[in-house]
């Protein structure tokens, strides 16, 4: 799904996050005691607890990329808060087989996976930034 507005945004992460598939427990912080066999990142706690008031204060640059892995175009939806909101911290890296959160992570995003729906993980703009030059990525759209 492409969002012509913040606005659509903001009302589909509601409903995903009242359906309970917007922060799964993979990216969780309060899950991280359970370890994983793959790497993963997790939103800090900040925003764990206060995720729907971020989303919903519009307090941010929203950017969509197509996303060109897979068999189908998907949506990939990056959220950067601005200085005002307050938020520096957004998430962590995690290793395979670790409880243990590793290094920072700057940016947010949303992504409509095929069995989980609406979700939220941590990336780092690097990881975003090396997508969008080898292609897997299209470039990012500001999304008002």
């Amino acid at each position: 799904m492409i969002f012509t507005s913040k606005s659509d945004f903001v009302q589909a992460m509601n409903d995903a996050n009242s359906t309970g598939s917007l922060l799964p427990p993979k990216h969780d912080p309060n899950d991280i005691s359970i370890t994983r066999c793959s790497d993963r990142s997790v939103v800090s706690f900040t925003v764990s607890s206060s995720l729907m008031s971020l989303i919903n204060s519009c307090d941010y640059d929203l950017y969509y990329h197509p996303d060109y892995r897979g068999q189908s175009l998907r949506s990939f939806y990056v959220l950067c808060p601005h200085s005002s909101s307050g938020l520096t911290d957004l998430g962590n890296w995690v290793l395979s087989g670790s409880s243990v959160v590793g290094d920072p992570l700057d940016r947010l995003v949303f992504v409509s996976g095929s069995t989980v729906g609406w979700h939220v993980f941590a990336e780092t703009s690097s990881t975003i930034t090396n997508r969008v030059g080898t292609g897997l990525l299209g470039a990012g759209q500001l999304v008002n």
